[in-house]
C-alpha cells in the first residue's frame, strides 16, 4: 500500500473516531436533557401535592454560585461623597464607624452598613434621570421597584444588585423628591471591596423549593410565579447566595448554604 493511501486511510479513521465522539456527546446532551426534564416534572408533582403550583418554565437550571464577604473602604467612600457633594469638602468620624461629609450641594454621613445625603436647595431635579445618574456615580447597579406619593414628596425606590443583575436582597435605595427636586437619598452600602470565595455544597433548586413548599404549609400560598439566583446580605459583610422565589404571598429567599428560609 503506497503512502497515500496509507495516508487516505489514517484520515478515514480519524474523521470515523471524530463522529464516534461527536455521537457520544450528543447522546450524553440528550441523556442529560432528559434527566433534568423528568426532575423538574417530579418537582411539579411533589409541589402540587403541597397545594402549590409551579410552570415548568419558571424552574431555572442552576450553578454555584460566589460568597462575597464585604470590607470597608474608607477612600472609596471619600470619592463618592465627593462626587456628589461637591469640592471643597469637609470630612469628619464623629465616632462609632459614622463619618460625616460636607460641601457645596449638601450634608452626608456614612456607616458601616448604611450612608444618607441630604441636598442643598438648589439640588438635582427630574427623577428618574437623576437617580439613575446617581447610581452610576457611586458605581452600583439597581433594580427600581416602586414608586410611592405622598401628598407633599415622591419616594423611589430601588433594590441593589451585583454580578450582572442579580438582587441584593436585604438591600434599598431610595430616593426623596420634593416637586422636581431630589432633597434626599440613602440606603444600604455596597461600596467596600469584595473579596470572594467558592462552596462546593449548595443548594439545589429541587431542595430549596420542596423545602420552601415545606415551609409554606400554614400560609395562604398557592403559586411560586418566578425563581432565580440571587444574594441576602448578611450583618452588612457577608453576600451569601440564596434562591430567591416570587410567591402569590410575597417574596422568599432560600440560603444555598444553610437552608435557612427568610
Amino acid at each position: 500500500m503506497d503512502r497515500a493511501r496509507i495516508k487516505t486511510f489514517i484520515l478515514f479513521l480519524l474523521a470515523v473516531v471524530n463522529l464516534i465522539f461527536l455521537a457520544l456527546i450528543g447522546i450524553d446532551r440528550i441523556q442529560t436533557v432528559r434527566l433534568i426534564s423528568e426532575a423538574r416534572t417530579e418537582l411539579i408533582w411533589a409541589l402540587d401535592g403541597m397545594g402549590i403550583h409551579i410552570d415548568y418554565e419558571a424552574i431555572p437550571d442552576w450553578t454555584a454560585q460566589t460568597v462575597y464577604v464585604l470590607s470597608r473602604d474608607i477612600e472609596r467612600e471619600t470619592e463618592v461623597a465627593s462626587g456628589i457633594l461637591g469640592t471643597p469638602m469637609e470630612s469628619q468620624h464623629v465616632g462609632g464607624g459614622i463619618y460625616r461629609w460636607l460641601g457645596p450641594y449638601g450634608e452626608g454621613h456614612t456607616r458601616l452598613s448604611s450612608f444618607w445625603f441630604d441636598l442643598a436647595d438648589q439640588g438635582f431635579s427630574g427623577p428618574r434621570a437623576d437617580t439613575e445618574e446617581l447610581l452610576r456615580q457611586m458605581g452600583l447597579t439597581a433594580q427600581f421597584i416602586n414608586t410611592i406619593t405622598h401628598p407633599n414628596h415622591v419616594l423611589l425606590m430601588y433594590i441593589l444588585t451585583i454580578d450582572d443583575g442579580l438582587p441584593v436582597l436585604g438591600s434599598q435605595i431610595s430616593f426623596h423628591f420634593s416637586g422636581d427636586y431630589l432633597q434626599a437619598f440613602g440606603g444600604t452600602m455596597l461600596w467596600g471591596t469584595r473579596q470572594g470565595y467558592t462552596v462546593g455544597q449548595q443548594l439545589d433548586v429541587t431542595t430549596a423549593l420542596i423545602a420552601l413548599g415545606g415551609h409554606l404549609q400554614d400560609h395562604d400560598i398557592s403559586r411560586f410565579y418566578q425563581v432565580e439566583i440571587g444574594y441576602y446580605l448578611v450583618d452588612s459583610r457577608e453576600l451569601r447566595p440564596v434562591w430567591v422565589v416570587t410567591t402569590d404571598g410575597g417574596i422568599f429567599s432560600v440560603d444555598r448554604l444553610s437552608g435557612e428560609i427568610r
